[in-house]
């Protein structure tokens, strides 16, 4: 008997879209789909599936890229800013479909 093969989004989409990544951009890639522990020391830093900005990952890079910045700016301020960048990028590609602009179209 052949084994089943399943067309979700996974397969289809998340996966193919993480391989990608890895191998042209050189990206790495999490997949903590029902793996992932919550809290500030889980695996992503996040307190629940609905954060979408992972902070702790945004920090670090941003230290990173930019020494010497100073680092008074706390979890809120970052989300704040990522917050910024999608409303400025839903505003200069509104036809990017997203379920995070839903209802941000003014």
């Amino acid at each position: 008997m052949a084994a089943k093969i399943y067309y979700t989004e996974d397969p289809l989409v998340q996966q193919t879209t993480a391989e990608y990544l890895e191998r042209e951009l050189g990206w790495e890639s999490v997949y903590a789909y029902k793996k992932e522990d919550f809290g500030p020391d889980g695996l992503l830093g996040r307190a629940s599936d609905r954060e979408v900005v992972l902070t702790r990952i945004l920090r670090a890079k941003i230290e990173e890229l930019n020494p010497g910045l100073p680092t008074t700016y706390s979890d809120e301020d970052i989300r704040d800013k990522a917050e910024a960048v999608f409303v400025h990028v839903f505003r200069a590609y509104p036809t990017v479909p997203s379920p995070y602009y839903t209802g941000m179209a003014s």
